[in-house]
């Protein structure tokens, strides 16, 4: 009835403009909320050897992201349209309650990954959003039912803890997620995707409000935490699932080549920032979990860039290379994967040669962390505020 209501009185690019309002306003109403529970029960972050911030802060902006995409796409979204739908946001509500238990309690990475699996399990299962064809690549095109079951799990896990990963610094995550959901919701409207569009538009809205206050925010900042990030993975994963599959017909005056590689291409930052420090500390015996400071947009800190300027260089990099990637989509998919590693591989030795070379050319300060950490635990305590190790 609201949907039939909302097609007669507006037009498609209005219910767009709309969506993107309602969601902004939502997330920019509930943040200063939460801030104020965060301290009230005394939730914060604690900086320590490892991350980046330098004072304990709110971490559950991811809830005020996840408030926004549910009550936004309920009033915009037509199901009738996007076809099992309600799986989407099914499998959203386990990856918003894992996130949130890990900002919490922190739990184990074995828990966060049952409990991404179990919102996977909506997704790809239930909603039936899988992917049925490589393109050629390893020579394959079609793939059976439960092969296709197992890499769309695969992709969904490498993405959902690749946005989790990132999510080191201010505006990283949430910047590229914008950039990506730009993307795919430009394709989607060129493609006459219209429902798609809007799901594009709520995640902007509220990701363009998120940005403001864990960016530019001082009484009210706030990071989204796991919250936030594994719902940002989880609706990428989707996003790449329907972009890829749109195009294995090649039907549409949009059609675009080898949309796998350009799918990786738009999320590239954060899908081969995680794979290369991943292969690294499984190739010195270490945990692939094991938390360090080898990202990417630790060592632009290390070269002295403050957290905007990396946040910015990272974002226009990822820019870069969708284009470039965009633009070669007509070779062949082996040589355009070929071109994406070596260009990444590129991307990621130059700030770490640099790092390297100023390690040993000046030198060392050595900061006792610990004894740093201890200092804040101690002064927290005497506040009264309970923090999040």
């Amino acid at each position: 009835m609201t949907q039939n209501i909302l097609e007669q009185v507006i037009s498609i690019d209005v219910k767009h403009i709309f969506a993107f309002m309602c969601s902004f306003a939502i997330t920019w109403y509930a943040i200063p909320n939460i801030v104020h529970i965060s301290r009230s029960k005394n939730l914060f972050d604690l900086p320590n050897g490892r991350t980046s911030h330098k004072r304990p802060t709110p971490t559950l902006g991811g809830a005020a992201l996840f408030a926004s995409l549910v009550i936004t796409s309920m009033i915009f979204i037509n199901i009738n349209i996007i076809t099992s739908f309600q799986y989407v946001i099914a499998g959203s509500v386990i990856i918003f309650f894992t996130g949130l238990n890990d900002d919490l309690v922190d739990i184990t990475w074995k828990k966060k990954v049952g409990g991404e699996f179990l919102a996977a399990l909506f997704l790809i299962v239930l909603g039936d959003y899988r992917f049925t064809n490589l393109y050629g690549f390893f020579g394959i095109h079609e793939i059976n039912y439960y092969w296709s079951i197992l890499l769309t799990l695969f992709v969904m896990i490498g993405i959902v803890n690749s946005m989790n990963l990132i999510d080191g610094i201010d505006g990283l995550a949430s910047g590229l997620s914008v950039m990506a959901t730009s993307c795919f919701g430009f394709w989607f409207y060129m493609d006459s995707q219209y429902e798609m569009v809007v799901v594009c538009a709520v995640l902007a809205g509220s990701l363009m409000a998120f940005i403001g206050f864990n960016v530019f925010g001082h009484h009210n900042k706030i990071f989204m935490g796991d919250t936030g990030s594994l719902l940002l993975g989880y609706l990428m994963t989707f996003f790449v699932i329907v972009f890829t599959e749109s195009n294995v017909l090649k039907n549409s005056p949009w059609h675009v080549n080898n949309a796998p590689i350009i799918s990786f291409a738009i999320l590239f930052i954060p899908l081969f920032d995680t794979l290369r420090v991943m292969g690294s500390r499984m190739i010195k015996g270490k945990s692939p979990f094991t938390p360090d400071r080898t990202h990417i947009h630790h060592k632009l800190l290390q070269l002295g860039f403050t957290h905007i300027q990396t946040t910015i260089i990272l974002i226009l990099i990822n820019g870069l290379f969708i284009m470039l990637i965009f633009m070669l989509q007509d070779l062949e998919i082996h040589l355009l994967a070929s071109i994406l590693i070596v260009a990444g591989l590129c991307k990621s030795l130059i700030p770490i040669y640099f790092t390297s070379y100023y390690e040993r050319k000046s030198p060392k300060v050595v900061f006792k962390l610990e004894d740093k950490t201890h200092a804040i635990t101690e002064e927290a305590k005497k506040n009264g505020i309970k923090l999040k190790n």
